[in-house]
């Protein structure tokens, strides 16, 4: 069955369709928007449909740039704002939470998917880029703009991780302690598929921890939750 977030989305774009140099164009323009965007949201879907356009324009550059073939100013093009084009949509879909009732956000935000898990990572948590701050190099080159880490899903839940991560950072004694209380059944679920594949990789002759790796995208340390976005230009 297709997903929500495919349906926003679409179908891909025959690869030899694209036009490079359109969704570059695109790209700047979502990132010079001034916030004049909708603020207010009633729900998550609302949220994710205000934002899937965007994404489509986001998703499409970076399936371009990891082309083995393409003119190299292009990819170095497309490099120079991929970085500022996702925390660009990470900011409006934080925003966005942040103006939502918490009884619209927290069904989606506590749930075991607060942990990743792949065969490749393992057990692991995302943040969202908006939380780096990169280097020029790296910026463009972040595996977070590779395979399924740039579809929206992926992007939308290191926001919903972030939310978590800010509103107890944030949080008075009685918020964390909610937080924490929320969090518990969702810590269990983490540790136990940590423990899977510590089990898991003994079976195939490999002595190894149980772990959960931190920052799988983003960084959940960072200085004091920064607002403003000098680092980000």
């Amino acid at each position: 069955m297709e997903s929500y977030v495919h349906r926003l989305i679409g179908a891909r774009t025959p690869r030899g369709s694209l036009d490079a140099g359109r969704f570059i164009d695109q790209a700047h323009l979502i990132i010079s928007e001034d916030g004049a965007r909708r603020q207010n949201f009633g729900s998550i879907q609302e949220l994710k449909a205000a934002y899937a356009a965007s994404s489509r324009v986001y998703y499409t550059l970076c399936a371009i740039s990891r082309r083995r073939i393409v003119d190299e100013r292009i990819r170095n093009r497309i490099f120079e704002c991929l970085f500022r084009l996702r925390t660009k949509i990470e900011s409006g879909l934080i925003s966005g939470l942040r103006t939502m009732n918490s009884a619209a956000v927290e069904p989606d935000a506590f749930k075991p998917a607060f942990f990743g898990r792949s065969i490749k990572q393992g057990v692991s948590i995302r943040y969202p880029l908006y939380s780096c701050v990169p280097t020029k190099k790296c910026g463009g080159r972040c595996y977070a703009h590779d395979g399924r880490d740039r579809e929206l899903g992926l992007v939308f839940r290191a926001c919903l991780n972030y939310y978590i991560g800010s509103k107890y950072e944030e949080g008075n004694s009685h918020i964390r302690e909610d937080v924490l209380r929320k969090m518990d059944p969702i810590l269990d679920y983490g540790i136990a598929r940590a423990l899977e594949d510590r089990a898991a990789a003994a079976k195939m002759g490999f002595r190894r921890g149980a772990r959960i790796r931190f920052s799988h995208i983003g960084e959940m340390i960072h200085a004091g939750f920064c607002k403003c976005d000098c680092h980000r230009n």
